[in-house]
């Protein structure tokens, strides 16, 4: 997958829990300060995340769910985050991180974010 932003969006298991469970967190690097965690709702065992592909392994037990859906769920919230950073830069929104962490939610439809932001001006 190919993504144009100027700034790295990369998805991990950043903080597991002592029981071996983690969300998967996008991280989304504004700068070397500014390094949001965005959470994507999706849980596995840290053991089953391919640090090397940066994704979750095919080898993941069924029982945490389907990998290739899992990871075609990852690849839509990349896309999703990295256009509402290009709709930060086309409107010249100066806080680019705040405005992502505010309006991202996994779901989010990308196409009512003129709306939402609307509602907050």
């Amino acid at each position: 997958m190919e993504r144009t932003t100027l700034y790295p969006i990369k998805p991990g298991c950043f903080r597991p829990r002592k029981d071996g469970i983690s969300i998967i967190h996008i991280q989304y690097c504004f700068t070397s300060k500014k390094k949001p965690l965005l959470d994507t709702g999706i849980e596995i065992p840290a053991k089953y995340w391919d640090k090397q592909n940066l994704k979750i392994s095919r080898d993941i037990p069924p029982e945490y769910g389907n990998a290739k859906r899992m990871n075609d769920l990852l690849d839509a919230q990349l896309n999703l985050i990295a256009d509402i950073i290009k709709y930060a830069e086309k409107r010249n929104i100066a806080d680019k991180d705040r405005f992502v962490k505010k309006y991202y939610k996994p779901d989010l439809d990308i196409y009512s974010l003129d709306e939402l932001v609307k509602k907050d001006d």
